[in-house]
């Protein structure tokens, strides 16, 4: 109860930081907290295991908690700030990765921060007025567990005194660790959002260009009676005549579907299947192209996980060959599916061209024209209509069945010099022609937007395969730019890699500063590669992918880490400074040490264990994040306990060597700076 108090404390107090800062009770924050939960009582049950120590060793609770907290309070701060410190450099990470590292780190850093202050004050205190534990009968469960825990503190310490005799083969099979982890981070798949089933699913589909909004609707209740004739439909919202989503540009062969689903467990098909499903169904339907995904997947591409730019000033015939062999490229990829490209030609187009002769002979102004055609055509707001507090635009053109036909400009009149009508059929030509349907321009050049859905791929996959296609089919005028998910990757990646660097950095500093070593916390940092065994092969073992939630999650691995090598490295550096030998306070160290080592580790585990079996909806995003966190601290705990004694003694040794031979080649006279220099 002692231990669990520090957990509504720091949560508590955490809102309050949310709250401070002005974020928000989102997907982000409400994931730092659960994640917290398992690292808050980190500092409790260290302070406490401590305290409990020493009485039973004989003294009065008072004194225990004076001198078991004292002598904990610094390997307790130095873990708790290395926690915190890591999420420093997150203020130097900018765009979309940054908004999600900044809430994440403040409830992570927050939390961490007043579950310190809690176990140093709080937790001695109540540990102070505990009433002496009663005797324990020989079958009961504290009984067994004891036994147990002695048992394995015993295997330990045969396990370690082998490790520390054979020093080399434990560096090898450290390095050996790191080549694995190496092994599995090269396995792993990249992408910058995992895909999630949120139960809703968007349907756009494209006939010909023209196509009558008559015909598009037939389209419509065709697909919409397929998506409600399925069980795990619930509703639909559909539209014809747009695009809907990220393009609603209003066209006439255009529909949309907006659909959702079914709660996940009133349904036994996912999101993902229904969508598959429909592709086959309704794909084969001819005369138009449709595309449907799961918004869950394109959170920042338009209607598709798969965005990137052809950028180029070349003509717009040349840009549609071009762009069609790029499409015609990816579809050779069965990954890539709904392929899409902005530049459409074939869009119907009605010219008007005056004759300027004529029109000079007859006085009519070119521009009293253009004003004729675009006002009974075209339209124009004239005007405003005002009642009950409500404005209407008045907007006038002739009516529909007068305009519908090309022939019907001819008919129309405009009024030459002399306030006379002019028949417009003999003044301009109307010819039939062909134009794209949009053109878009990036950095002042055409660009062309290619977009996919992936099926079975994931986005780095897919980006890698794109630009493998672009060099076999670009010409060196155009170039290939990322776009939407796939350049968000590219950009997070890096901003990732910054932080990790930094973060390392950061750790390294405090650590130096804490220890007044440069050596001491290299041994400490050692978990972090360490960790990074467990949590890609976590990664790899569970089929999840490299993505932002996993990073996030790797990222406060390396805060949690360096907690168990600090409770080693701290305690033999107390025992040495009372005149024991380096390697005797090693031997003492570990195996008192390994019992909060092991404690901790296995609340943060048992923490982040219900976000990690993927429980409730969203869980494909915070599995990822979870289980990077789980399996990076079982492995770092386990191998904490055997390799950061050896490289303990094997960096003492170093540093000794180096102090030997600087007194050896400078002399006495440099003994007292060479002294200065602490392992």
């Amino acid at each position: 109860l002692i231990v669990a108090l520090a957990i509504p404390v720091s949560l508590v107090a955490t809102f309050g930081l949310v709250w401070l800062f002005g974020f928000t009770l989102n997907t982000m924050t409400l994931l730092g907290m659960t994640l917290a939960v398992g690292v808050v009582i980190d500092d409790a049950i260290v302070v406490l295991e401590n305290i409990e120590r020493h009485r039973e060793q004989g003294e009065t609770a008072r004194e225990a908690a004076k001198r078991g907290t004292r002598e904990i309070a610094f390997a307790a701060t130095a873990a708790t700030i290395s926690v915190a410190a890591v999420f420093i450099p997150v203020f130097f990470v900018e765009g979309l990765v940054g908004s999600f590292l900044g809430e994440f780190g403040l409830v992570v850093a927050g939390s961490v921060m007043i579950s310190l202050f809690v176990a140093l004050t709080v937790t001695p205190m109540l540990a102070a007025r505990m009433p002496p534990p009663k005797p324990r009968r020989p079958g009961s469960i504290y009984t067994r567990l004891e036994r147990g825990f002695q048992g394995f503190e015993s295997s330990y310490r045969r396990v370690l005194e082998t490790s520390l005799r054979h020093r080399a083969i434990t560096a090898t099979l450290t390095l050996a660790s790191l080549g694995l982890a190496a092994y599995f981070g090269s396995e792993l798949k990249t992408e910058f959002f995992p895909p999630s089933d949120e139960g809703i699913f968007f349907s756009n589909s494209e006939a010909l260009p023209g196509t009558s909004l008559q015909a598009s609707l037939e389209y419509l209740e065709h697909d919409e009676a397929w998506f409600l004739a399925q069980p795990e439909v619930v509703g639909v919202f559909s539209a014809a005549g747009t695009g809907g989503g990220y393009d609603p540009t209003s066209r006439s062969n255009r529909s949309m579907i907006f659909g959702t689903l079914a709660s996940n467990e009133k349904r036994t098909r996912s999101v993902m299947d229904v969508i598959g499903q429909a592709r086959k169904d309704l794909g084969s339907v001819p005369g138009r192209q449709i595309r449907i995904f799961n918004p869950g997947d394109s959170m920042m591409s338009r209607g598709g996980s798969f965005d990137v730019d052809l950028r180029g000033n070349l003509s717009l015939e040349e840009l549609d060959r071009i762009s069609d062999e790029f499409v015609a490229g990816l579809a050779a990829n069965p990954g890539f599916v709904d392929l899409d490209k902005s530049l459409k030609l074939g869009l119907p187009e009605l010219v008007v061209t005056p004759d300027r002769d004529k029109a000079a002979a007859m006085g009519v102004d070119a521009r009293a024209i253009a004003q004729t055609i675009q006002m009974m055509v075209g339209g124009v707001d004239v005007g405003t209509f005002k009642e009950e507090g409500r404005r209407y635009d008045i907007r006038m053109r002739v009516e529909g069945e007068d305009r519908a036909d090309p022939e019907a400009i001819g008919a129309l009149y405009v009024r030459n010099g002399a306030g006379e009508p002019v028949a417009l059929r003999n003044l301009v030509s109307v010819e039939m022609g062909a134009a794209a349907s949009e053109i878009t321009r990036i950095d002042r050049q055409r660009s062309v937007n290619v977009s996919a859905n992936l099926e079975g791929i994931k986005l780095a996959e897919a980006v890698e395969y794109a630009e493998k296609v672009a060099a076999e089919v670009l010409p060196p005028e155009m170039t290939l730019a990322m776009s939407g998910e796939a350049e968000a990757m590219r950009e997070g990646n890096e901003q990732f890699a910054l932080a990790m660097m930094l973060g390392v950095l950061v750790i390294y500093m405090i650590l130096a500063a804490q220890f007044e070593s440069l050596v001491h916390p290299l041994t400490v940092m050692l978990a972090l590669p360490l960790s990074m065994v467990g949590a890609l092969g976590g990664l790899l073992l569970f089929g999840h992918s490299l993505n932002i939630f996993s990073m996030i999650g790797i990222i406060l691995l390396f805060g949690l880490v360096t907690k168990n090598s600090i409770l080693l490295v701290d305690y033999a550096n107390q025992l040495r400074r009372g005149g024991m030998d380096k390697v005797e306070a090693m031997r003492t160290a570990a195996p008192i040490r390994m019992r909060p080592v092991l404690m901790t580790a296995i609340s943060m585990i048992f923490g982040v264990l219900p976000a990690a079996l993927g429980i409730g909806p969203g869980s494909e995003t915070r599995a990822p994040m979870a289980i990077a966190t789980a399996m990076g601290m079982f492995s770092s705990t386990l191998l904490t306990l055997l390799v950061v004694p050896v490289f303990y003694l094997l960096l003492d040794d170093a540093s000794e060597f180096v102090k030997r031979n600087f007194r050896r080649i400078f002399g006495s006279g440099a003994t007292g700076e060479a002294e200065a220099i602490k392992p």
